[in-house]
């Protein structure tokens, strides 16, 4: 499931990753302001010290089961745009 994607402390504002495979992908310390993540594949991914999370522009369908170090009210934040945790 894991991709090896090494994303520490990018800056992803604005970014259209709508449909992207991010599964265990390592998010830590990145922006996340405005980007859009409809469809992603987050399964699994490190989330520690994500940024600017609650300004996310989009998660409709994206999977989120089994993300690492979500800081807190990700998940809730992200179901209430549509994300899900199976599949």
């Amino acid at each position: 499931m894991s991709t090896g994607a090494i994303l520490r402390r990018t800056v992803l504002r604005g970014t259209a990753l709508t449909g992207a495979t991010l599964a265990g992908a390592d998010l830590s310390d990145a922006d996340l302001q405005d980007a859009a993540l409809s469809g992603a594949d987050l399964r699994g991914a490190q989330l520690s010290n994500v940024r600017n999370w609650s300004r996310i522009q989009s998660m409709s369908g994206a999977r989120i089961g089994g993300v690492r170090n979500a800081p807190p009210g990700f998940v809730e934040f992200a179901r209430r745009q549509g994300a899900i945790e199976g599949g």
